[in-house]
């Protein structure tokens, strides 16, 4: 009678291709996971430096890859830059109070040096929209934060501001606003801890007058 070798075992070499085929596939999608993540933080690592040049030739120099590879891996600079901003924006965001507590000028400090330190990680990634042409994430970006400062201003100071208090909340919001933070540190020249002191002033005596 005539053997059957059609029966493969669990053991057989016939089913290792497949397990090889998973092991390879994962082993590609670590490696362009960790090809991703030298692109971002070479990119964010370079946002401050006046030589920073956003072109994929660069990108690529930088982080260690092929320029194929960040093409492939991004599609194009838009994405790049997205993909950096969402990045540097939730490392922005740690920067926030979990809960305001104690006396006015105890919140006020907190917000200011929360809101300000939110403003100063991010400020590069705008300075990048900006140079990139990409007009509409810079003022979508913008406009976040502007709505941000909003929504902080009443979780750190509602007890000292009445509902009627609409133009008072407007130059809080103006004072606390990432223009009113760049034209401190890019325009007046200021440290951040200086901007922070004149910025902690202007709103202790705008909530504290009549």
């Amino acid at each position: 009678m005539t053997e059957d070798r059609s029966v493969v075992s669990p053991e057989s070499p016939r089913e290792r291709p497949a397990s090889a085929s998973l092991e390879a596939s994962d082993g590609r999608r670590e490696r362009s996971r960790r090809s991703r993540e030298r692109i971002l933080e070479a990119i964010i690592e370079a946002l401050s430096e006046e030589s920073f040049e956003p072109r994929p030739e660069w990108i690529a120099a930088r982080a260690g890859v092929s320029v194929s590879t960040v093409f492939r891996l991004f599609g194009s600079r838009q994405a790049i830059a997205e993909a950096v901003g969402e990045r540097v924006t939730a490392r922005a965001l740690t920067h926030l109070v979990s809960t305001y507590q104690g006396d006015l000028d105890r919140r006020v400090d907190q917000l200011v040096t929360s809101m300000t330190s939110v403003f100063e990680a991010i400020a590069p990634m705008l300075r990048m929209a900006e140079r990139l042409g990409y007009a509409e994430m810079r003022a979508t970006g913008l406009a976040e934060l502007d709505l941000l400062v909003r929504a902080e201003l009443e979780r750190a100071l509602q007890p000292d501001l009445s509902p009627s208090d609409a133009d008072r909340r407007d130059m809080l919001a103006l004072l606390l606003s990432p223009s009113g933070w760049s034209g401190l540190r890019s325009t007046a020249g200021r440290e951040p801890e200086e901007a922070r002191a004149l910025i902690r002033r202007a709103v202790r005596g705008l909530l504290r007058t009549a």
